[in-house]
């Protein structure tokens, strides 16, 4: 298999053009971290944009972040550290990482709770669309956004519609201090009934997760004397589901990564989105088919699960039991040498055709591709 290497825009776009005139197709790749994510349809070549790795402007004053799609996840959040900043948006994405594969996935970690999904701090873009095209949309700040809000369709479109070239996001202060704090022994049902609780109270969780045979895990950030009344507040609000204690920093950190970067690679990874109060029963059900890991995020709303099965194997007991909890599921990641399975769940009809015409105009000869089609 050929690999494409560019190393300017304008190599892209000659590059989409040839293949394009072949009639062939090309995959768009970052930092290779998701290389086992969803379909896999044939392709004469990869387009390799880890070439594109520089940082074109970055403004601390206004909050601002201009990029090559390239750059490196860690590179963009050593730079944002030294000013006191990051990405509000918590990216969940493995070592080695790009900026631009982030934004491609629109996978938000814990914060997604307060910050909002990795789409709603993508500000503007640089890329190439199916034709060999340059176009960019958006801008460096929202006010300057008119018309089609192109960032936010190209957000989360796994490269089936564009090459990613450029890239401005909304970067935001760190906070001054975070303080984890845990609730141990309770099951998946009590401990996101705590998580439910705590997200009610005027305590401004910035993450709230429940980890089977872990902890139930809050997460408070801000200024030092803000986040101690806040967590008098829980103390409080959560009696009745047992003693709070408060981890260290270290701690509180490396617990959190787990729902950002720790992903099985001898299980396939799913994330499930569903109501919280649905949350345990549908992992209850599932469990009893199929060998199941599962971990609570967004309070509950999101749960990230490890099958002891290729993605093919589980995929219908998987998205029957989401829509019947009134969500959806997602195939983040397959096991080693499973056959291929698509990320989502068919579209019903209407939402089908609607999917079809947006792709056909970034990418009218299937150049790139698509990764999520339904099974």
């Amino acid at each position: 298999m050929t690999r494409l290497a560019p190393t300017s825009v304008e190599e892209i776009a000659d590059m989409v053009r040839d293949v394009r005139a072949l009639g062939t197709k090309l995959r768009i790749r970052g930092g290779d971290t998701r290389h086992r994510t969803g379909l896999v349809e044939e392709h004469s070549a990869v387009l390799d944009l880890s070439g594109l790795d520089r940082i074109i402007a970055y403004e601390p004053d206004e909050l601002v972040l201009t990029a090559e799609a390239g750059v490196r996840l860690e590179t963009v959040v050593a730079l944002l550290a030294t000013r006191g900043q990051h990405l509000a948006f918590e990216p969940a994405a493995r070592a080695g990482s790009t900026l631009g594969g982030a934004i491609a996935a629109n996978i938000a970690g814990p914060r997604r709770l307060v910050a909002g999904a990795v789409r709603d701090h993508f500000l503007g873009f640089e890329a190439v669309n199916g034709r060999g095209i340059r176009f960019r949309a958006g801008g460096r700040v929202v006010k300057n956004v008119t018309g089609f809000d192109l960032p936010k369709l190209l957000a989360g479109s796994w490269g089936s519609l564009a090459a990613l070239t450029t890239v401005t996001v909304k970067v935001m202060p760190a906070p001054a201090t975070v303080l984890t704090l845990a609730l141990d022994g309770l099951d998946d049902a009590r401990g996101v009934a705590a998580l439910c609780r705590a997200c009610s109270t005027a305590a401004e969780v910035s993450g709230a997760a429940h980890i089977p045979g872990g902890a139930t895990l809050l997460r408070l950030e801000g200024f030092a004397p803000s986040v101690a009344a806040r967590a008098t507040l829980l103390d409080a609000a959560l009696s009745g589901f047992g003693n709070l204690r408060r981890l260290d920093d270290d701690e509180g950190r490396a617990v959190w990564r787990t729902l950002t970067d720790a992903e099985d690679d001898a299980a396939s990874q799913w994330r499930l989105t569903v109501p919280p109060t649905a949350a345990a029963a549908t992992v209850a059900a599932l469990a009893a088919k199929h060998d199941v890991q599962a971990r609570y995020d967004w309070a509950g709303g999101l749960v990230l699960l490890s099958v002891a099965a290729d993605g093919a194997a589980v995929a219908p007991d998987i998205h029957a039991l989401a829509k019947a909890a009134g969500g959806s599921a997602m195939l983040l990641r397959d096991r080693a040498g499973a056959a291929p399975c698509a990320m989502f769940a068919a579209q019903p009809a209407p939402l089908a055709a609607l999917s079809v015409r947006v792709r056909a105009a970034f990418d009218p000869d299937g150049v790139f591709t698509d990764r999520m089609a339904g099974n």
